[in-house]
């Protein structure tokens, strides 16, 4: 971590701004008793021009007989910026950046402007509020949370690299805020994410329920719950896993077959599901599957999904241990069954096969940036990374008539990014170029680099056979999912 800049690199200093007061001191104690020199002492002279205006020379504070770029100050010209109390005409020639009333005001915590011993606006230095993420700083007690660090065009308050976790360690190392439990109808929850739309709202599955829970402004005074619940047996049956696409739907999928809840023969005609993100689509009573915008289905045991953008999304496939990627294209109407449009692709490495473990989520984070897809793989103790950049269609594979087409992928490359620390990693997310890791095997939450350094670990003390999804909120918290405590837990830390 590089240190930042001292203070007295980017800020003017007290201290030479009091030796510049005791050198006017001087100044004035000489004037007291000689003459000032160069000063007009009739109208004639007052309209020849100046003898005097040189940096520390006197001056008169009336005719102001200052070279340009200098001001009379206490009958001495001295050049810009100019302390507090000197007179102005400027904003710019004061060292508080602040002219009011003719004359320099006091650097202030509220005039709007980075003055001062500031670290951002109005915020850090001897400020009494520290300054948010993303802003400009200096030290890093200038900073409400995470640290000052150097970035690409300066020094800013953000977390290091796996400081969601805080420093790591063991749970109580943090503080730990239930946002949902059984209290709320949670049954079986298993995954969860926020929703870009306004409010940014927390969205949960439930695998039982067959619902979503949707939570504005979780873990606060002002939170709203509610629930939405799907009576189809289709569309959210044993739900596992949730995924937005940030242009306004959001896609989920589940661990089963199409059993209709064991009224029919499972016949795997099972795949992802789009929704409007918009709350306002879902009346109060009505059934979720009433408003669902499209579905494929070429992805049974889905136990992952990814948005990608664009009515596009990855799925992970638990039947065959594939990846597949859909674009629904023109969703339907509400409710409707229209799927011919669809498009499908498969990547399947036999090597890198995904293994399922019955009702636990394998998490997919999606890096837009990179176009890489990272992949827990919680039956193999591992994370793998997907690279489709240079991918090609290969031979076209059987698909459900109307359902659009399926294409076998070929030319990707597919890795096993980390596996030596973890038993069964269930909960991915990348935020801000950290990989976050929940291992339902131990309990543990990991951070990682983008190549699988290993960058620190969190004990939550939940054992094993408990988490489930994790996400990272807009409030730069982590929240993950404890499947048998049914409930959703917000890390906090001290940062």
């Amino acid at each position: 971590m590089h240190s930042p800049l001292p203070r007295s690199s980017v800020r003017w200093s007290g201290a030479s701004s009091a030796r510049v007061h005791a050198a006017r001191g001087l100044m004035l104690g000489l004037l007291a008793v000689t003459p000032l020199l160069g000063c007009a002492t009739d109208e004639g002279e007052a309209a020849a021009a100046p003898r005097c205006g040189a940096d520390a020379e006197p001056c008169c504070a009336g005719a102001s007989p200052c070279a340009a770029g200098l001001g009379c100050s206490a009958s001495v010209c001295i050049a810009a910026p100019f302390a507090a109390g000197n007179a102005c005409a400027a904003d710019t020639e004061c060292q508080s950046s602040v002219c009011s009333g003719a004359l320099c005001a006091a650097p202030s915590c509220s005039d709007k402007v980075l003055n001062g011993d500031e670290g951002a606006l109005d915020c850090g230095g001897s400020c009494p509020d520290r300054c948010p993420l993303a802003s400009p700083c200096l030290v890093a007690t200038d900073c409400a949370r995470g640290t000052c660090l150097q970035g690409a065009t300066g020094s800013v308050c953000a977390f290091e690299p796996g400081g969601l976790l805080g420093a790591g360690g063991a749970s109580d190392a943090v503080a730990w805020t239930q946002v949902a439990g059984p209290s709320d109808g949670l049954k079986a929850p298993t995954d969860l994410a926020f929703s870009p739309e306004e409010g940014t709202p927390l969205w949960i599955v439930d695998r039982q329920r067959d619902a979503f829970l949707v939570i504005h402004d979780p873990g606060t005074e002002k939170v709203k719950k509610r629930t939405i619940l799907d009576i189809s047996q289709h569309f959210l049956e044993e739900v596992l896993a949730i995924s937005f696409d940030g242009h306004g739907s959001f896609g989920t999928c589940g661990d089963n077959r199409n059993g209709y809840g064991g009224a029919a023969t499972p016949n795997d005609f099972m795949g992802p599901v789009q929704w409007p993100a918009d709350l306002g689509h879902y009346p109060q009573g009505g059934s979720a599957h009433e408003q669902h915008w499209d579905m494929l289905h070429s992805t049974p045991l889905c136990v992952g999904i990814a948005g990608v953008g664009d009515d596009q999304f990855y799925c992970a496939n638990g039947l065959i241990g594939s990846i597949d990627w859909y674009d629904f294209h023109e969703p339907h109407v509400p409710g409707g069954d229209d799927h011919a449009d669809g498009e499908k692709r498969r990547f399947h490495d036999p090597k890198f096969a995904i293994k399922r473990v019955k009702g636990v989520p394998a998490n997919l984070a999606y890096d837009a940036s990179s176009e890489l897809l990272y992949i827990a793989d919680p039956g193999n103790g591992r994370v793998l990374r997907l690279d489709p950049k240079e991918a090609t269609h290969g031979p076209k594979m059987q698909s459900f008539p109307l359902d659009g087409q399926l294409f076998s992928m070929k030319g990707f490359s597919m890795t096993a990014l980390i596996s030596a620390d973890l038993v069964m990693p269930s909960g991915l997310e990348l935020h801000h170029g950290t990989l976050y890791v929940a291992d339902r095997g131990n309990g543990q939450l990991h951070a990682y680099d983008l190549e699988g350094k290993h960058l620190r670990s969190l004990d939550t003390g939940l054992g094993a056979n408990h988490l489930g999804g994790l996400a990272a909120g807009p409030d730069d918290r982590l929240y993950l999912v404890d499947i048998e405590g049914r409930r959703v837990l917000r890390v906090d830390t001290t940062w």
